[in-house]
């Protein structure tokens, strides 16, 4: 098999399943998503979205990739509306989130704007 032709079946088959099947849980489970954020080799800020929920079928919680978003700025407001963005595209119910985890960095957590209010006061029924 040729490279072009296992990158189209990877990319349009198999990872595409994988999403719908993850996308198809996600509405109808809570879960919790962990963002990170790297920077690649050719120097771009990447976004990572990890889900993490209950699969019934394996009896254990399990931690799937969702997303990995390249990002033109990494502000606590561009990664809130990314974030925002790619979960109400897949048209997830945000009452099935029920936490975000991400690590201290000045982006998500930093004085001059942070980002778990944002989430907290927009998007989750309960707070």
């Amino acid at each position: 098999m040729s490279r072009t032709t296992a990158y189209y079946k990877m990319k349009y088959g198999l990872a595409k399943t994988i999403k719908e099947n993850i996308i198809k849980i996600l509405k109808e489970t809570p879960f919790s998503l962990n963002l990170d954020e790297s920077t690649s080799n050719a120097q771009e800020s990447i976004l990572a979205i990890l889900v993490q929920f209950y699969d019934n079928n394996q009896n254990e919680v399990v931690v799937h990739h969702f997303a990995s978003l390249k990002m033109e700025s990494c502000n606590s407001e561009a990664v809130f509306i990314a974030v925002v963005n790619t979960i109400e595209d897949d048209n997830i119910p945000w009452a099935n989130l029920i936490s975000v985890l991400m690590d201290s960095c000045n982006t998500m957590r930093g004085k001059k704007r942070v980002l778990k209010p944002d989430y907290d006061q927009t998007k989750h029924p309960t707070y």
